[in-house]
């Protein structure tokens, strides 16, 4: 995401502290920033990046506070080399509890609202929030829609799964019961001829075994024929 100004932002959401959180979310700021130029492009070019973390564990036990920023500055001075690198830890489970939302800042409220938002015991609290703020109220509705969205493809996708269950059974039902009456008609038609061959091997004074051997029919079948 690219603000007004140019600066680059990623918003990481994570519930798990895996994987050396801390160099992971570095990473991905060196990531964001080096991708912004080539070789040969000036390094002018380069615009700020944010990395915003949100975090449904605690990451910075360094200190209690909920949002820890990290930045490049000059160790005993304290001022800043560039403003180009930005990495904001959001801690959700430092967040004090709030029995209404008297005093909330903007960051509070919406972290509550990331946190909470499906808390039915919260409800009432959500419902202040997003009465105080309208791009609050307004990201539920969109959740709310994607969520209505989700279920409507999951049941689209079950209804189509079953048609094509039931249009693949009945093509092969169909494809057997061609099979099958192929396979029948060629045995009856190889019946036939052979009782035809057999007929005539009679006339000509063949053996019962000699007539078996050569049509496969079966000893019964041929002394039925002598019979006629």
């Amino acid at each position: 995401m690219k603000t007004a100004e140019g600066e680059l932002v990623d918003i990481e959401i994570q519930i798990r502290n895996t994987d050396n959180y801390r160099k992971r979310s570095l990473y991905y700021w060196s990531a964001m920033y080096a991708e912004q130029i080539v070789a040969g492009e000036s390094y002018f070019e380069l615009n700020p990046c944010i990395v915003i973390n949100i975090l449904d564990f605690n990451l910075i036990r360094e200190n209690e506070h909920y949002h820890s920023v990290f930045d490049i500055r000059e160790r005993r001075c304290g001022f800043q080399l560039v403003g180009d690198l930005e990495i904001h830890y959001l801690e959700l489970n430092k967040l004090s509890g709030h029995p209404d939302a008297t005093g909330l800042t903007t960051l509070e409220e919406w972290l509550i609202f990331i946190k909470d938002a499906a808390n039915t015991e919260k409800r009432e609290l959500i419902e202040t929030i997003k009465k105080r703020n309208e791009v609050i109220a307004m990201a539920e509705k969109i959740l709310a829609r994607a969520s209505a969205d989700e279920f409507a493809r999951a049941a689209y996708q079950q209804r189509r799964k079953w048609y094509l269950d039931r249009v693949s059974g009945e093509k092969y039902l169909i494809k057997q019961g061609i099979e099958q009456g192929i396979k029948q008609g060629i045995e009856q038609g190889g019946k036939i001829k052979a009782l035809d061959i057999a007929g005539k091997m009679l006339s000509l004074s063949f053996t019962d075994e000699q007539i078996s051997l050569s049509t496969g029919l079966s000893e019964e079948e041929i002394a039925a024929l002598r019979k006629e």
